[in-house]
C-alpha cells in the first residue's frame, strides 16, 4: 500500500495492517496516521487521503465515499470498512470520448478487412489464403482485445483495472497501431494528393495525445484498485 507523510510528502510502501496507525515520518520527524494515498488522474501526483484538490495541479477530487454504519442481521453484525476514491470520476468528458474513440480505431482494420474480403469473395484463390487470413484475424484480436477493454472501462469507476502483463503488451501493440494507421494515411496522401482530407487527420492526431493520458490512468487504476473487488459493495449490503 503507498502513502504520503502529510507534512514533508514523503512517500512509502508499507504494510495493509499498518493502516489507521500513528507513525513517525523518518524525513521531517512529524507524527501522521496512516492512510492510502490517492493519485490525480490529470498529472498523477500522489497526495494525501484527506486532501480535497492535487497539492500539484490544484484538480478537485470527487468527495470520499464514507463507510455505511453497521448493519444487524439475524445472526451477527456486519460492517463495511472499505472506502474508495477512483481517479476515472475526475476523467473529464472529453477524455472518456477520446478513450471511446481509440477503441473504435482497433477495429477500423477488422472492418477494411472485411470489405477486402467481400470484394475478392467469388475470385479464386490459394488454398493457403483463408487460412491464412483466418490467422491473423485471431492473431490480432488476441493481440488488441485486452487494450479495447481496458481503453473502455478506464473512465468507469466501476469496474476494478488489472494491469496485467498480457494487458501491458497489449496496450503496446495497440498504440503501434494508433501511431500506425495515421503515418498509412499520410503516406497514401503523398501518393494521391486529390485524397488528403487535413480535417479528419487533425482530428485522429489531436486524438492520439489521449494515449498517454490513458498508460498513466491505467497505471495509477491499478494501484487504487489493488485489493478490492467490484461486488464488494453489493456484498455488504
Amino acid at each position: 500500500m503507498k502513502t504520503i507523510c502529510p507534512h514533508c510528502y514523503q512517500k512509502y510502501n508499507v504494510e495493509d495492517n499498518f493502516l489507521q496507525q500513528k507513525v513517525v515520518c523518518s524525513v521531517c520527524k512529524q507524527n501522521f496516521t496512516v492512510e492510502k494515498a490517492k493519485f490525480c488522474a490529470d498529472c498523477g501526483t500522489i497526495n494525501p487521503m484527506q486532501y480535497i484538490k492535487c497539492r500539484q495541479c490544484g484538480k478537485m477530487f470527487p468527495p470520499q465515499r464514507t463507510a455505511p454504519p453497521p448493519q444487524k442481521t439475524f445472526s451477527t453484525y456486519r460492517t463495511t470498512y472499505q472506502t474508495r476514491v477512483s481517479s476515472a470520476e475526475t476523467v473529464s468528458r472529453i477524455t472518456r470520448w477520446g478513450f471511446d474513440i481509440l477503441a473504435l480505431i482497433l477495429a477500423v482494420p477488422l472492418i477494411v478487412l472485411w470489405f477486402q474480403i467481400v470484394k475478392i469473395w467469388d475470385k479464386p484463390l490459394a488454398p493457403a489464403f483463408w487460412p491464412i487470413v483466418a490467422a491473423a484475424v485471431i492473431f490480432y484480436i488476441a493481440g488488441t482485445w485486452p487494450a479495447f477493454s481496458l481503453i473502455l472501462q478506464l473512465a468507469n469507476p466501476n469496474a476494478k483495472i488489472v494491469w496485467s502483463l498480457y494487458k501491458k503488451i497489449s496496450m503496446g501493440i495497440a498504440t503501434m497501431i494508433w501511431i500506425g494507421l495515421p503515418i498509412f494515411w499520410i503516406i497514401d496522401a503523398i501518393k494521391s494528393p486529390s485524397g488528403l482530407r487535413i480535417g479528419p487527420l487533425i482530428f485522429y492526431l489531436l486524438t492520439l495525445t489521449i494515449i498517454p493520458t490513458a498508460w498513466k490512468l491505467a497505471i495509477i487504476r491499478d494501484q487504487e484498485d489493488m485489493g478490492w473487488e467490484p461486488d464488494q459493495e453489493n456484498d455488504d449490503d
